[in-house]
């Protein structure tokens, strides 16, 4: 009898440890970005293009101005005048010094 009273006790500490564990876990809610409308995301892609296009002819004005080659460090034979990747490895080409 001594030892099914202990058994008991036993599980009851048990189970009123999962119920306080289970019950004290507090989940975190992480905040989500702030949901942009219709206008001010089509204003934002406009900027973003805009800027992308500004810098690619920036890039390429001084591309042209410096005559700058294009090689890649596996295959030196693989030459281009604007940077990209190579045809035979994929890595990025790099300006020949």
């Amino acid at each position: 009898m001594k030892t099914k009273s202990s058994f008991l006790a036993i599980l009851l500490v048990i189970l009123f440890g999962i119920i306080i564990t289970g019950c004290s876990k507090t989940e975190t809610v992480k905040e989500s970005p702030a949901i942009e409308t219709g206008t001010e995301q089509n204003s934002n892609n406009q900027n973003v293009s805009t800027q992308q296009a500004e810098a690619d002819s920036q890039t390429e004005n001084l591309n042209k101005a410096a005559d700058v080659v294009y090689t890649c460090t596996m295959h030196p034979e693989v030459i281009s005048d604007k940077p990209g990747n190579c045809p035979k490895c994929g890595m990025n080409l790099v300006i020949k010094k």
